[in-house]
């Protein structure tokens, strides 16, 4: 008799469509979260395509597409301000559609690390667009904008959003002081 060989290419394809349905999954799982949060939330204003949505969460404010959620018990009337207009932004420029993308990407190429760390660099670079447009064209005194950013350092973090406040705020807040 002779003895069948192994075959690694099966291997290592069922070792990569294993990683590749975990990382689908969290995907999955995020989207259904998002779903919740908006669906458990109130609709309080509706401008053009953009909805605002109040939630009673403890979460960071954020945007998916043409939802804005936000917690207003969290924040002052001329916070909100600035947090609705930096979300604008994102809604704007279709930071969403970047996110989703980049996360449907990384469920491809999950095992390989560029993947993960160009995720977080674009999330980054997002952020810095919205801030500085926030900043520069809207008015928003740089000072006050980042005392914002420091008052809120907690929150949510789903990947596939573009929330206000992460956890790079030390590095928003340098962006923001460059000359260009």
């Amino acid at each position: 008799t002779t003895a069948e060989q192994t075959n690694y290419w099966r291997i290592l394809f069922g070792i990569y469509m294993i990683g590749a349905m975990v990382v689908g999954f969290r995907f999955i799982l995020e989207l259904l979260s998002l779903k919740k949060i908006i669906g458990n939330g109130r609709l309080v204003k509706k401008y053009g395509k953009v909805s605002m949505i109040e939630v009673t969460q403890n979460i960071s404010p954020f945007s998916f597409f043409n939802t804005i959620v936000y917690n207003p018990d969290l924040h002052q009337a001329c916070e909100l301000k600035t947090i609705l207009q930096h979300e604008n932004i994102h809604i704007s420029q279709k930071h969403s559609v970047d996110m989703l993308l980049i996360s449907m990407t990384q469920i491809i190429l999950w095992f390989n690390p560029i993947s993960w760390i160009y995720k977080k660099q674009l999330a980054q670079n997002l952020e810095y667009i919205a801030d500085d447009l926030s900043c520069n064209h809207f008015g928003t005194s740089k000072k006050d904008y980042q005392y914002l950013l420091l008052k809120q350092l907690s929150g949510i973090s789903y990947s596939v959003i573009n929330p206000f406040f992460n956890s790079l705020i030390k590095k928003r807040i340098i962006m923001l002081q460059k000359q260009r």
